[in-house]
């Protein structure tokens, strides 16, 4: 649809008012809807929320890739913790604030690509005590997705130079 791009526009919103119709947490980037997610999840259906993440993976990859504006970072932090979150209810020996940390910092390190980064920048969010949980699922984020990124050109001198 690139060479009508209205109508590829339309077409990402309304994939994204069919998904936000059903699960209304995916509107907006995510970062005001992570506490509610957090505080209501003992209310909730595990699935609901496991399918929630997803529909916000889902549903950035479609509005980013039609021409809509914004980010991904945000986003996928949000669809991480919620996904952990459900993993945590899934398996009631998982606490959910280690699900919701860890899904958090596996999504956000497979998208920006730096575990330090992402460890240190969630250690400003959460106490320092979930350190581990948030270094562990960086490592396994980073290792997980390290297949999958493709590795960086190498261009020579003399490829470099352009034109006589």
């Amino acid at each position: 649809l690139k060479k009508w791009p209205v109508l590829r526009s339309v077409s990402g919103g309304v994939v994204f008012g069919i998904l936000a119709s059903i699960f209304p947490l995916v509107l907006f980037s995510g970062q005001k809807e992570l506490q509610p997610l957090y505080n209501s999840h003992a209310e909730q259906i595990a699935w609901f929320i496991l399918l929630t993440g997803l529909a916000k993976f889902f549903v950035t990859s479609v509005l980013l890739s039609t021409g809509w504006k914004g980010g991904h970072i945000l986003p996928v932090m949000f669809a991480g913790a919620a996904v952990g979150l459900a993993v945590s209810m899934f398996f009631p020996g998982i606490p959910p604030v280690v699900g919701y940390v860890g899904g958090m910092a596996g999504a956000a390190v497979v998208v920006m690509r730096q575990p330090l980064f992402v460890a240190l920048m969630l250690l400003l969010f959460f106490p320092w005590q979930l350190l581990g949980v948030i270094l562990v699922a960086t490592l396994v984020g980073h290792l997980i997705s390290k297949p999958f990124v493709p590795k960086p050109v190498q261009i020579s001198s003399a490829e470099a130079v352009v034109g006589d």
